[in-house]
């Protein structure tokens, strides 16, 4: 079921709401008057913009499943209440705890809606895959389509392997680049997706492809993240070592 995943999104919200952010400090509490009087004396250096909207992207980035279940100007409602509550100018009249049952059925029936649209254009993704030219089809159904043979050692699920990856969903969205980073990934191989698994087996270094991933070879009906519940995935992959 997708509602235990959507009470964890739940208990991030209610977690950044209350400004207790992963990978900033422990606990932020009120500020009092006299810190409000010593911040704005000078007594502490200004802070950066670009370096607190930085700060805003990561806790931005806590929520990113949100923006497959949500549309752009119901968003802009829950950052408005992020942000009201940072500044402790929120609603008193609403209670989060009262509308955990209504915020936990929003959010299921949206994810099943996102669920149910990926899988349909996930179909006609892996069928125009399939029908390239070059493009090989396994028996588990991933699409497997070379760009440059490679000519170096061909890798086994028991190794660890570095590629340069760029990751798409069916509308063309990236979700993840390693190329976009400017840093390739060093992983075992028996550690990631089935997909992933099978497609670099059939790779040698030095070689591209492009692996078309069913869902039930990538991350299955409840996806991960900014990937959404069915999707098939297209990665673009270059094998650059094994080890």
């Amino acid at each position: 079921s997708a509602l235990p995943e959507y009470a964890t999104m739940l208990a991030v919200l209610t977690a950044v709401a209350s400004f207790t952010a992963r990978g900033a400090a422990r606990n932020f509490a009120k500020p009092t008057q006299r810190t409000i009087r010593m911040l704005g004396s000078g007594a502490a250096p200004k802070a950066d913009e670009e370096v607190l909207y930085a700060l805003g992207l990561n806790v931005a980035r806590n929520l990113g499943e949100l923006k497959t279940v949500l549309m752009p100007e119901e968003l802009r409602i829950v950052g408005k209440a992020i942000q009201d509550k940072l500044l402790d100018e929120d609603n008193k009249d609403i209670d989060p705890a009262a509308f955990a049952p209504d915020m936990q059925k929003l959010l299921g029936e949206r994810q099943l809606l996102a669920q149910g649209a990926a899988v349909e254009a996930g179909k006609a993704f892996l069928a125009d895959a399939a029908a390239r030219e070059g493009a090989v089809q396994t028996e588990s159904g991933l699409v497997y389509e070379e760009v440059r043979e490679g000519t170096g050692a061909q890798p086994t699920a028991d190794q660890k392997v570095t590629a340069h990856y760029t990751g798409t969903l069916a509308d063309g969205t990236i979700f993840d680049s390693s190329v976009a980073r400017g840093e390739p990934l060093t992983f075992p191989l028996g550690g990631v997706i089935k997909g992933w698994q099978e497609g670099l087996q059939m790779m040698k270094v030095g070689g591209k492809a492009v692996l078309t991933i069913p869902s039930d070879l990538a991350y299955g009906p409840n996806g991960t993240g900014p990937i959404p519940g069915g999707a098939v995935l297209k990665f673009d992959v270059e094998l650059l070592s094994v080890e």
